[in-house]
């Protein structure tokens, strides 16, 4: 019974290392605080963001981005968000202290993604809110 469930266990594993493996995440910009790939953000908004992002970066270390993507293809945005603030390593590793916001334009879609080290200055239940408001 136990080899039997170890190897579905394994065939489980598999297929999913599979399906996420072939999920294609876009480079980061040389804007490093925003990251628009479909072009939305007008010149103004790109520069608030870059200081925004500067400011924050500059006063407590922590590293906040934006990025606004067309789709994530079928991904669910809580795994899409999840996948890139980890590949993109937003935030100092040590710390953990970075903050995504994830817009899925034509998914209709958005996540705000907070890295351990920023979870008491931002709580899971308070970036869930925001949301829930704003949607």
């Amino acid at each position: 019974m136990k080899k039997i469930s170890l190897s579905s266990l394994l065939i489980i594993f598999c297929f999913s290392s599979i399906a996420l493996a072939s999920v294609n995440y876009p480079l980061p910009t040389n804007y490093k605080y925003v990251n628009d790939y479909v072009g939305i953000l007008g010149s103004k908004e790109i520069e608030t963001i870059i200081s925004l992002g500067k400011e924050l970066e500059d006063k407590t270390g922590a590293q906040g981005v934006v990025v606004i993507i067309d789709s994530t293809n079928d991904v669910p945005i809580e795994d899409y968000a999840i996948d890139l603030f980890r590949n993109w390593g937003i935030g100092q590793k040590s710390k953990d202290n970075g903050l995504l916001i994830l817009v899925a334009i034509n998914d209709r879609h958005w996540r705000v993604e907070v890295g351990r080290g920023l979870e008491g200055a931002i709580p899971d239940a308070l970036s869930n809110r925001v949301m829930e408001s704003l949607a």
